[in-house]
């Protein structure tokens, strides 16, 4: 068994994995202690994202996107919600 611990870009974890099973005596990957720093990136900008508002503002042509709503907003529903 081969133990991987630590934290490695995701293109690097691809080309370790199968190369590592043509290594003689080794038959499993034990990756339970390691980071895909890539997934982990994605994570958090999916997270940022999903917890962001976007203000359209009524009867304008443009939105807000940070800070406290303005006073005459229409605010969207997500999809996910």
């Amino acid at each position: 068994m081969l133990f991987l611990a630590g934290e490695a870009p995701h293109a690097w974890l691809m080309r370790v994995r199968p190369g590592a099973l043509t290594v003689p005596g080794i038959r499993t990957i034990d990756e339970h202690n390691l980071t895909d720093l890539d997934q982990r990136t994605f994570q958090q900008s999916k997270s940022v994202i999903e917890s962001a508002f976007v203000y359209f503002l009524v009867n304008k042509d443009n939105f807000a996107t940070e800070g406290s709503p303005p006073s005459r907003v229409c605010r969207m529903k997500s999809a996910a919600a």
